[in-house]
C-alpha cells in the first residue's frame, strides 16, 4: 500500500517539477510561486514526498537505517528533489520560523 502511495508522491512530484522548470523566475519570485500551489493536490504530494525523506533521514539519525544502505538506495533521489526544491524549503523556513526538513537537509548537504 505504502509503495502505491509512494509512486503517486513520485508522479505528483515530476508533475510539479515539470512546472518548476517552467517557471523561470522562482528564483527572483518564489513566494508567488509557492502562494501559486497552496492547496492543490501537487503541492500536498511535494510535501509528502518531502515529509517521507524527512521521516527516513530522521530513522537514520537515530540509527534505525544504516547510512551506506540509504546513500547507495537514495542518494540520488534525495539529492535530485532537494536541488529542485531547495529554494521552497529555504522560502518556507525563513518564513515560517521552523526546522522544516532538519533531518532531511543535513543528510543532502552532506552528501551532496
Amino acid at each position: 500500500m505504502k509503495q502505491i502511495l509512494l509512486k503517486g508522491y513520485f508522479s505528483e512530484a515530476r508533475t510539479y517539477v515539470k512546472t518548476l522548470q517552467a517557471a523561470r523566475g522562482i528564483d527572483s519570485d518564489v513566494s508567488k510561486f509557492i502562494e501559486k500551489f497552496d492547496w492543490d493536490n501537487t503541492r500536498k504530494s511535494i510535501i509528502s514526498l518531502l515529509n517521507y525523506f524527512e521521516k527516513m533521514c530522521f530513522l537514520l539519525k537515530r540509527d534505525l537505517i544504516e547510512e551506506d544502505v540509504l546513500k547507495d538506495t537514495c542518494n540520488f533521489l534525495f539529492l535530485k528533489y532537494y536541488n529542485t526544491f531547495r529554494r521552497c524549503i529555504e522560502y518556507r523556513l525563513d518564513n515560517e520560523g521552523k526546522k522544516l526538513y532538519e533531518h532531511y537537509v543535513d543528510i543532502c548537504q552532506r552528501w551532496s
